[in-house]
């Protein structure tokens, strides 16, 4: 596959099948039980709430086009520097199409698509032990931030969808 067969393209209800397929592989990367009816409603939430904003990396010869990674981001504020920005939450490649360029051509474009908006600040984080995934960030101009520990409180487990309002 040549990048010239490859989209970088907003995700839309039209992505929904293919994307929710690729989300769920996500979502096992991270050690949790496959739920492709869950992974699919939250996606659909999250698009039909404009709660994220989602960038498709598509394959578009041969037919059929296939979605091959995506970027995730929610919107983010700094009160500190009276920035707004995204979060890069989710960003994910499908196996058998890595190594070929799509998670640096799906982050350039965020960044550039960012740029464009007039924002100021992208935040990413991943595992500590994914070195592929810190070399790529690192790669296009994140660097770790060494000023601020960051910390979790899980209120809820088990799907969110369960629980969120139709």
């Amino acid at each position: 596959m040549t990048l010239n067969t490859l989209n970088i393209e907003r995700g839309t209800i039209d992505h929904l099948e293919g994307l929710s397929v690729l989300f769920d592989r996500y979502r096992q990367f991270y050690k949790q039980p496959p739920d492709p009816d869950a992974s699919k409603k939250f996606l659909k939430q999250r698009m039909e709430r404009g709660e994220s904003w989602i960038l498709c990396a598509v394959r578009t010869a041969p037919d059929p086009p296939e979605i091959l990674g995506f970027a995730q981001m929610y919107r983010m504020f700094s009160s500190v520097s009276l920035l707004s920005g995204w979060l890069i939450n989710d960003l994910f490649v499908s196996d058998h199409a890595r190594n070929q360029g799509i998670g640096r051509n799906l982050l350039l474009t965020v960044i550039s698509k960012t740029r464009e908006q007039g924002n100021g600040r992208l935040w990413i984080s991943t595992e500590r032990t994914n070195s592929r995934a810190r070399k790529l960030y690192e790669g296009t101009g994140f660097r770790l931030d060494e000023q601020f520990n960051n910390f979790e409180l899980t209120l809820k487990t088990g799907s969110s969808t369960q629980n969120d309002r139709e």
